[in-house]
């Protein structure tokens, strides 16, 4: 489009296209910008739009010398177009005229050479010269070729004289008899000859010739031929056969090809035209083509190229493709199956047509004739249809399949790679499409079926090319009309009723770009496929259609959820309300409800609250049920289909009747209403025929405004006085003031029950508005329960069994609360008791307070039992000094039990607070005890003054050990540090506070708790003696490793630690410490206490009792006991002795015995287990009989009954209560039984139930609970046949067992472990060749651990030691006479020695519903050691839980040595107790506090944006508010915490949480690309607010991508158009532009930004005609689309008018 010289008759007449098209035609040709939009300068012209075209043309015209042509009509509207004189003035081009008169040339002679010369011509890229001379070169059209000349004489010689440059010419001829003038240059000479260089650039394509000349004579014979071929940039090479590479030029064809070993080896190579449909235009001969296959190593090997018709395969394939020209075949030899794979090229004229080589990949031969079974829901293909699939074609279904193919029993996907199978389709007309097949993690294949046209298709699976399936698959795909709108349909609610017909209306619509104008759909009913399932079920349905409706009717006849599913011509109808997830049909459909009809008793009226204060609001439901209380949507659903009209109405106090509601078979919802009187209005909810529904009439009670709350007062709450009158009272506040208006008696209610169950009458006054006194006079003596509740009718009337009709959600529990404390346990007392001081009275230490124990009795001096809280003791009530002190909680005198339920006690404890605070003149101070608010005791208490630094009874603590340790001291004892013997501690250490040390592994219980399993009363957990302390020094004097019993005539070791009231060791002063011992027949002893030489702070003493029973031990400092005494003991005989509990069933046994020994003497065989006639044989430790019983229980459970006895024979006695021997069980093969053991102290019987499982003597041990289980007696119960002869009951060979510590659970490393190896039931000798033992370290088998073997002095077992070193599992093999014992080996568990864990916890405190993160250190001493941390239990206990909630313990790989971290989520505020045990081992527990989470309800979201760009980084702010809207204070705030996650589409943002100093929470996070982001806040598990909060993330505009235009000049205006980095236009504004223009001087000129919302932004400025501008334009701070850039403002002489500027135009496009 020259200036000028475009044809007017060539305009296409869009003024817009054509005004572009010039534009385009300027940037092209003249580089004239575009600076502004076509759209612009057609419909809003002006005069410097125009003028800027003109002026960039006349500055080109004017440089370049062209003169427009004379417009085709000249009027006077055309003049100003000849203002352009000066382009017209402008003659450079005649000053080129010496150009034109380059004559002289044709004149010049070329010099001739004195003799004839010959040319030689080489060219390698042309094959010049040829191998013989005679064929003609070859040559690329497309490029440049250098052709050398050399000239010698007709003898071959150099020419003696140079020839002269100027009279050699070279001259190609193409193939049309064109002839052309190639560049000839000398080039270097070479060994004495100057060869001449041509340059050859060939125009024509096929036979060119080249002559050289020599002063104008060939010097060649004949001129030398060359074929020029061109290779066209788009032509296509695609290869067939063994090989298929469909892709142009194998740019994209990078996958590799899979090739049979024993496959087809021929390839042919085919040629297309890239850009057109047609073959090349050019034949591309043969000869420019060529293959090789290069392999592994690198090398290549040529392959032989043939014509297509050069075999019968050949032609084949040329017939297959004949769309395509093939050029050539070739063959893979054979030899290259050899090789995993190689690479084939195919070249140009020397250039690869392929991006790189294709990849070759032979494999095994491919299977044929495999079976395979398919699956796809779009195509129908299920289990049950192999035959034959069907799909839509172009539908919106996912064509997919998954194919199971076995070779034999191995899936296809294992044999061969994804990329050798291909999925082959092959449509109706026998056109074939592959697919890419995916193997799945199941090994089943996954390939997509895409047709393009409807009908029968089969579907095959190829392996490397070769066909693998049996039976291909067939599928038929059906069109559906291009007219159907398959968008989301929306059927609203649908609902029906049991046995009511219904119908479901479906809208159907034409696809249309108008929503609004839709045109509707017909179809037949055959086009939709309808199907509703009730679970399993198919419910029957009729179809009508008619123009843009289907109509879907059924009955249902059952309840419950109903799906709907329907295809329209094969593919499903989506529907807007359809559930995200699929039905149990695997299909979506939409989900409607089937209802039974309307039952109105069963309809539920709620009113919520149903206690409000006046001027708040209630909501009334009424929401109807069928008869099963399911929710029906409406009440419509009834089978007659009338209507049903609910009113709803309100009984005031005052009688009147306020009607709310009236409504016809709506449900009636959060209908509000807002009282205006106080007391109990009635809302009454009737049909139309006057009857209420559900529970109607319900109470709503409307009290005063303000915070309401209740306190319950008086004795009569806690106890009362047989035939007194006991009181108490209930008052209710308003905001802490009293009520000004009475409630009356029916606000609050009390019910109180006797121990017989008999109701108590209760009266009740309102003395005063709000304030009830309550007084009753109990007839009956024992606890009572008190019941006390405000408002009760409502929650009486109102509740309802599911929670769904409770009226009552607010109520009283957030307006008035609970009376506190209700239902109250009430004691009435029989009689007022008396108190009676146990002991002398204690004196009050004024630093340290005291203790007073005292009993309560009755008129008989009889003790009696009272709740210690109804117990109130008071100081000094006399003294005024006391009397007016500010006392406070601390000062509260506490009353704890003692003793047991048979003979009661109380000690009662005055605080050193309350004690710090007697004058020092007082001497003593009366003490007043009050029983149930009466006063039954005053007594003078004398008080001392004296420091911590002196004893203290309350940190000294006692141990008793059942031997008595020798008098040797041990040398280097550090007496600070000896705080406790080592009895004290027992076996193994001692255990936590008020427990007590454990038995053998836990040493001595702690106060008030009686003896614990294993072990005598004795020390609190705290002891401190250090190993080598007294532990050594008073160690028997021979070590017995095993537990040992109290027993008679064996002396008993206490140990007394002395400390002060700092909980310091003290030295020991025995004066002060006095012991009384009472024995089993009640006698007293005194033994004196003795200081342990080198253990200053321990006291000794030993007795001797005489006879068995219980032993109470009595240890006061300075006449107050010590921490945890009284020591209770059980003193046995030295053999206890297991005899019948009757003796004269022994007798009754003994008779049996004989007369079975008389019975027949037949031979019976064995029977199973157990016998027809079983016996159970009871004998004692040698073997007499005990007991004897026949035929057990059906079931086979036996129970024995025994008694225990001295060595005379005499029952046991003096057994504390709750003493229970513990019982082990074991039969005759070792294995341990679990039983039921039940115990009488007073007369020694013991009963033992467990069911035997097979015949034999089973061993019967009895343990002692209070000493670690240690055996007292042992007895044999045996299950015998008692049919069977006598010859069969032949004692069964010795089982040998081992027991003990060594072989059983956990042992520490680098200490003696001992094990015991003996025979069960009657004791056999036992010697040490008998026993084999060998300890195995799992972790290192070779290691060899010594083993100790000791026989005992009585030859009936032997004792086993070994010292196990490393840590890890170890297993114990033990054997006797060759053979292992039972339940062996034994698996062991080697822990570190003295192996602790303390728990560590990470943050001050722990929010509700925030993960806390406990860490958890293991300690071997105070060396950190790491422990498997399936080895350390922790649980936590929130506060008012009845049991600990296990927590998972791991090692993370952050974790130090020795360290483990658990985590748990607290659900409730306060402090959590956490309970750790390492290996089995409790440790000390650990208090997490748990403060209150921010109220979700409350807390606010504040600067949560719901629009954002890709590019911002979006911010907000929690402020944190507790549960009545107030904000928490900053301090409390930072300490909690909230859950906040960002989640994208297919990602996630990690947000950046910080505590601002204000308490608020600052959120921030960036989006990681443009869409919907969910933003989740959650504080204690519960979301925040509105959350989860939809947030749309817009791509912001990219500067790089956005152009800038300029519309005008002089008073410049600037488009900038925002766009993504997609390409895609912005339509939103709110994007950062900036705009910078400096002039010359580089001074800025001001501009206004203008945003139009719509994307564009416009910037004005004013310049200077004539001046240039620097412009850049900044789009969210980066610089726009070819910014910056100079913008020049033209000069203009002269406007022109509009007219003016079309015509102008005009002549740009002639």
């Amino acid at each position: 489009m020259n200036p000028g010289a475009f044809p007017l008759a060539n305009m296409t007449g869009d003024c817009v296209a054509d005004i572009q098209a010039a534009m385009q035609e300027g940037v092209d040709k003249f580089g004239i910008p575009l600076l502004y939009r076509a759209v612009d300068m057609a419909e809003n012209p002006d005069d410097l739009s125009l003028m800027t075209y003109l002026s960039f043309f006349h500055k080109y015209a004017t440089e370049n010398s062209i003169k427009p042509q004379p417009m085709p009509v000249a009027t006077e509207e055309t003049e100003p177009v000849e203002e352009e004189k000066p382009a017209e003035e402008e003659k450079p081009a005649e000053e080129e005229k010496p150009a034109e008169e380059e004559k002289p040339v044709e004149e010049e002679k070329p010099v001739v050479p004195a003799e004839k010369l010959v040319a030689t011509v080489s060219a390698p890229t042309l094959g010049l010269p040829s191998a013989d001379n005679k064929a003609p070169g070859l040559g690329n059209l497309n490029k440049e070729h250098d052709v050398a000349v050399l000239l010698r004489d007709e003898a071959g010689k150099t020419p003696q004289k140079p020839v002269p440059a100027d009279s050699v010419k070279a001259v190609l001829t193409s193939p049309s008899g064109k002839t052309t003038e190639l560049k000839v240059a000398p080039g270097a000479p070479t060994d004495g000859e100057v060869p001449f260089n041509i340059t050859v650039k060939p125009e024509e394509s096929g036979l060119n010739k080249i002559d050289v000349l020599v002063a104008g004579e060939s010097a060649l014979e004949k001129p030398v031929q060359v074929n020029f071929v061109e290779a066209p940039k788009d032509l296509t090479l695609a290869l067939h056969g063994a090989i298929e590479s469909e892709k142009d030029n194998g740019a994209s064809d990078t996958e590799p090809k899979y090739l049979p070993r024993d496959g087809p080896r021929l390839v042919a190579a085919g040629l297309k035209n890239g850009t057109k449909e047609d073959k090349p235009e050019n034949k591309i001969p043969l000869e420019a083509f060529q293959a090789v296959v290069i392999l592994p190593d690198g090398t290549e090997q040529a392959l032989k190229l043939e014509s297509p018709n050069s075999s019968e395969e050949a032609k084949k394939l040329h017939e297959e493709h004949s769309d395509e020209d093939l050029a050539f075949v070739f063959q893979l030899p054979e030899s290259l199956a050899s090789a995993d794979n190689v690479e084939v090229d195919v070249r140009l004229l020397g250039e690869s047509v392929f991006d790189k080589p294709l990849k070759i990949v032979f494999v095994d031969p491919a299977p044929k004739g495999v079976k395979a079974t398919f699956a796809s829901e779009a195509l129908g293909l299920t289990p049950e249809n192999q035959a034959r699939g069907v799909g839509v074609l172009k539908g919106d279904k996912d064509n997919s399949v998954v194919a199971s193919v076995l070779v034999g029993d191995k899936p296809l996907g294992e044999l061969y790679p994804a990329d050798a199978i291909t999925a082959v389709i092959t449509n109706p007309e026998g056109k074939q499409t592959r697919s890419p097949v995916t193997v799945l993690p199941d090994n089943t294949l996954k390939f997509e079926v895409a047709p393009e046209t409807v009908g029968d298709h089969v579907v095959n699976l190829e392996v490397a090319g070769t066909p693998v399936l049996e039976e291909p698959l067939p599928i038929a795909f059906q069109d559906i009309p291009t007219n159907v709108d398959l968008n989301a349909v929306d059927l609203g609610d649908i609902f029906g009723t049991v046995g009511v017909p219904l119908s479901i209306e479906i809208p159907l619509t034409e696809k249309s770009t108008n929503e609004n104008k839709k045109a509707p759909l017909s179809i037949t009913p055959e086009d939709l496929k309808v199907q509703i399932k009730n679970g399993d079920n198919i419910v029957p349905t009729q179809v009508e259609t008619s123009p843009g409706l289907a109509k879907v009717s059924l009955t249902p006849t059952e309840k419950g959820p109903h799906v709907l599913d329907l295809e329209l011509f094969g593919t499903p109808v989506p529907f807007s309300n359809s559930p995200s997830d699929a039905d149990a049909t695997g299909k979506k459909g939409t989900p409607f409800n089937v209802y039974g009809p309307l039952d109105l008793n069963n309809t539920v009226v709620s009113v919520e609250p149903s206690i409000i204060q006046l001027g708040e609001e209630v909501a009334i439901s009424v929401i109807p049920r069928d008869s099963d209380g399911q929710v029906l949507p409406s009440f419509s659903s009834i089978p007659t289909g009338e209507k049903v009209e609910i009113e709803v109405v309100v009984d005031t106090p005052k009688g009147d009747k306020e009607t709310l509601s009236k409504k016809s078979n709506a449900k009636v919802e959060n209908l509000k209403f807002v009282p205006n009187l106080l007391g109990k209005h009635g809302v009454q909810v009737t049909d139309g025929q006057k009857s209420h529904v559900g529970k109607s009439p319900i109470d709503l009670v409307v009290l005063p405004s303000g915070k309401l709350a209740v306190d319950a007062t008086g004795d009569g709450l806690k106890a009362a006085i047989l035939g007194k009158e006991a009181k108490f009272a209930v008052a209710i506040s308003s905001s802490g003031e009293p009520l000004k208006s009475a409630l009356g008696p029916s606000a609050i209610k009390s019910v109180l029950t006797s121990p017989s169950g008999d109701v108590v009458p209760v009266k009740v006054e309102e003395t005063q508005p709000g304030v009830f006194s309550f007084s009753y006079l109990p007839q009956q003596a024992g606890p009572h329960v008190l019941s006390v509740a405000t408002f009760p009718s409502v929650d009486e009337k109102n509740g309802d069994k599911d929670g769904e009709q409770d009226g009552n959600k607010k109520g009283v529990k957030e307006i008035v609360g609970p009376v506190a404390g209700s239902p109250f346990s009430v004691t009435c007392l029989s009689t007022l008791p008396k108190v009676k001081i146990i002991g002398k009275i204690p004196e009050i230490n004024s630093v340290d307070g005291s203790r007073l124990e005292f009993e309560l009795v009755d008129e008989n001096d009889k003790p009696i039992s009272v709740d210690p809280s109804l117990i109130k003791l008071s100081l000094g009530n006399l003294i005024p000094e006391i009397k007016d002190a500010n006392l406070s909680p601390e000062d509260e005198i506490t009353v704890s039990p003692l003793g047991d339920a048979s003979h009661p006690s109380y000690l009662a404890t005055i605080p050193s607070h309350l004690a710090s605070k007697l004058p020092e003149e007082l001497n003593s101070v009366p003490l007043q005890v009050e029983v149930a608010g009466t006063p039954v005791l005053e007594e003078n208490i004398p008080i001392s003054h004296k420091s911590n630094k002196d004893v203290d009874p309350k940190h000294c603590t006692v141990a008793v050990s059942p031997s008595s340790p020798s008098k040797v001291a041990s040398p280097s004892v550090d007496s600070s540090k000896a705080d406790t013997p080592k009895e004290a501690q027992g076996q193994k250490g001692a255990q936590g506070p008020k427990g007590g040390a454990q038995g053998p592994k836990g040493g001595a219980q702690g106060p008030k708790g009686g003896a614990q399993k294993g072990g005598a009363q004795g020390a609190p957990a705290k002891v401190d003696a250090p190993a080598d302390a007294p532990a050594k020094a008073d160690a028997p004097a021979k070590a017995d490793s095993s537990p040992q019993n109290f027993v008679v005539g064996k002396p008993v070791h206490v140990t007394v630690a002395v400390k002060n009231g700092n909980d310091e060791p003290l030295n020991a002063e025995p004066e002060k410490f006095t012991a009384v011992v009472t024995l089993p027949d009640g006698s007293k002893i005194s033994p004196s206490f003795e200081k342990v030489p080198e253990a200053e702070n321990l006291l000794a003493l030993d007795f001797t009792p005489t006879t068995t029973g219980a032993v109470k031990i009595e240890v006061a400092a300075n006449g107050s006991p010590i921490e945890n005494s009284p020591v209770n003991v059980f003193v046995f005989p030295e053999k206890v002795l297991v005899k019948p509990v009757d003796p004269a069933k022994k007798q009754k046994a003994a008779a049996q015995d004989s007369q079975d020994a008389g019975d027949d003497n037949n031979e019976k065989k064995k029977k199973p287990f157990p016998p027809e006639k079983p016996c159970l044989l009871v004998t004692d430790a040698t073997g007499d009989k005990i007991s004897e019983e026949h035929d057990p229980k059906p079931d086979f459970t036996v129970t024995v009954g025994v008694q225990l006895a001295d060595e005379n024979g005499k029952p046991l006695t003096g057994f504390p209560e709750g003493f229970v021997p513990a019982v082990k069980v074991l039969t005759p093969s070792g294995q341990s039984l679990p039983n039921i053991a039940e115990f009488d102290p007073k007369d020694s019987e013991l009963k033992v139930t467990y069911q035997p499982k097979e015949e034999g003597d089973h061993k019967v041990q009895v343990l002692d609970p209070t000493n670690a289980g240690t055996p007292i007696a042992e007895f044999n119960s045996s299950v015998e046949d008692s049919d069977a002869p006598t010859s069969d009951k032949v004692s069964p060979p010795p089982v040998f067992v081992a027991s003990g510590p060594g072989v059983e659970g956990t042992v520490e490393a680098d200490t003696p472990a001992l094990f015991n190896v003996s025979s069960e039931g009657t004791p056999v000798p036992v010697t040490k060749d008998m026993v084999e033992v060998k300890v195995e370290n799992l972790k290192d088998p070779k290691q060899k651990i010594p083993v100790t073997l000791a026989v005992n002095p009585d030859n009936k077992s032997v004792d086993v030691t070994y010292t196990p070193g490393p840590t890890g599992p170890h297993r114990v093999h033990v054997s006797v006479k060759k053979t292992p014992v039972p339940n062996g080996p034994f698996d062991v568990e080697v822990v570190p020695k003295d192996i602790k864990a303390q728990v560590e916890e990470g943050e001050e405190s722990s929010v509700v519903g925030d993960p806390t993160e406990l860490k958890v250190k293991t300690l071997a001493g105070d060396k950190p050691v790491d422990v498997d941390p399936s080895k350390v239990k922790i649980s936590v206990t929130p506060p008012g839980a009845d049991a600990p909630v296990p927590v998972k313990v791991k090692k993370l790989p952050s974790d130090p040595e020795g360290t483990l971290t658990a985590v748990f989520t607290p659900k409730i505020p306060g402090d959590h107790v956490v309970y750790v045990a390492v290996f089995g081992k409790p440790q000390e527990n650990k208090k997490i506090p748990v403060e209150e989470a921010a109220d979700p309800e409350h807390t606010e979201v504040v600067g949560l944006s719901p629009n954002i760009s890709d590019t911002e980084v979006a911010t907000f702010q929690l402020v944190p508010k507790d549960g009545t809207g107030a904000p928490i204070p900053a301090d409390k705030a930072k300490k909690l915490k909230f859950d906040v996650s960002v989640k994208g589409k297919r990602h996630s943002v990690s947000p950046t949480i910080s505590v601002l100093p204000d308490g608020s929470t600052n959120v921030e996070w960036k989006p990681k690309k443009s869409g919907n982001y969910l933003v989740k806040i959650k504080s204690g598990g519960e979301h925040v607010g509105d959350s989860p909060y939809m947030v749309k993330v817009e791509e912001a505009a990219s500067a790089e991508v956005s152009p800038v235009h300029i519309v005008q000049t002089m008073n410049v205006n600037i488009n900038v158009q925002a766009m993504t980095k997609s390409g895609q236009l912005r339509t939103t504004g709110g994007d950062k532009v900036e705009m910078a223009i400096l002039d010359s001087d580089k001074n800025e000129t001001k501009a206004e930004v203008t945003d139009k919302g719509t994307g564009e932004y416009c910037i004005n400025f004013t310049g200077e005609p004539g001046s240039e501008y620097t412009i850049n334009a900044l789009i969210n701070g980066l610089p726009a689309k070819d910014c910056p850039f100079v913008f020049k403002v033209p000069e203009f002489s002269k406007k022109i008018s509009v007219t003016e500027k079309f015509r102008a135009l005009g002549a740009l496009f002639r």
